[in-house]
């Protein structure tokens, strides 16, 4: 073989070999929450560990998460939207998440109205509704979902995170 086609035959490995290392990674959950939404800025951020701490104090318990990251919407009580994206170690494991969140819900006694599952965008969105606002919970994958808006805020966030995932 020639150093040509050595050398050829080198740097096309090597670009197989960075582009099979890219497909296995995963993308860090805070890059899913970008610092505006709508023309609505992002006022508070939590990611890394305090996104997991943010996260099992929403539970009520640790829950198990490889990575967690919460963002609040604009300001005032209630704010326009808070975000909460965490992503558990594979895609059954963050349906389970989902499924003790409704079930927690359903049971009561709770500040939410009892979810129902909607179909948006091909995916199972449960809504539910309390303390001002619409609360919408689902599943992508590794990734577990809840967003709290402002009603009047629920389309714009929706197509945000649901229809841009």
């Amino acid at each position: 073989m020639s150093s040509v086609r050595r050398g050829s035959f080198v740097l096309i490995c090597g670009l197989l070999w960075l582009l099979l290392a890219a497909c296995g990674q995963t993308q860090d959950v805070a890059d899913l929450l970008p610092t505006e939404v709508d023309g609505t800025a992002r006022t508070e951020f939590l990611s890394g560990e305090a996104g997991r701490h943010a996260v099992n104090k929403l539970h009520g318990k640790s829950i198990k998460v490889e990575d967690a990251a919460v963002a609040t919407y604009g300001g005032g009580h209630p704010p326009a939207a808070q975000v909460w994206v965490s992503r558990a170690s594979n895609a059954a494991e963050a349906r389970e998440q989902l499924a003790v969140m409704v079930e927690r819900m359903l049971r009561g006694p709770s500040p939410f109205t009892p979810p129902k599952a909607e179909r948006r965008s091909g995916v199972d969105v449960y809504r539910t509704e309390g303390l001002g606002m619409v609360h919408l919970l689902w599943t992508r994958g590794e990734l577990a979902w809840w967003v709290s808006v402002l009603p009047e805020r629920e389309q714009a966030f929706m197509a945000e995170f649901l229809e841009q995932e």
